[in-house]
């Protein structure tokens, strides 16, 4: 609907400020936690480069083991922020339920990461 209707085009029904500004903040809601969703998977190429490094650290250099972490906990923290802010949020479109889906498989792949990082430093430390 244009800005400023007052009425629907579709069923002529009367379209309060109200209601108006609710289905803009929805719309926009959506359109920021769908956008953020897909910044966030981009990461989720680097989870390959990311157990490389570790495979490479604990390797070469065990004693730096720690930093291959950093590269883990990043992208993870980010998944959870945006749980945080939009986990809940439960008058999400289809995009923002895909984008949901896709976040849950985002956080199953770097908490797999994390625990090979740690199943690794617990075996390099006993």
């Amino acid at each position: 609907m244009k800005v400023g209707i007052r009425r629907c085009p579709v069923c002529y029904e009367e379209v309060t400020e109200d209601y108006a500004l609710t289905s803009a903040m929805v719309i926009v809601m959506n359109t920021i936690a769908c956008d953020l969703a897909n910044s966030i998977r981009a990461f989720n190429f680097f989870a390959v480069i990311a157990v490389i490094i570790s495979v490479f650290t604990y390797v070469a250099f065990p004693a730096l083991i720690f930093f291959g972490l950093i590269y883990t906990i990043i992208p993870l923290f980010c998944v959870l922020l945006w749980f945080y802010r939009f986990g809940s949020f439960g008058v999400g479109d289809e995009d923002y339920l895909n984008s949901k889906r896709a976040m849950k498989r985002t956080l199953l792949l770097w908490l797999a990461v994390l625990a090979s990082q740690l199943i690794a430093l617990a075996v390099w430390r006993f």
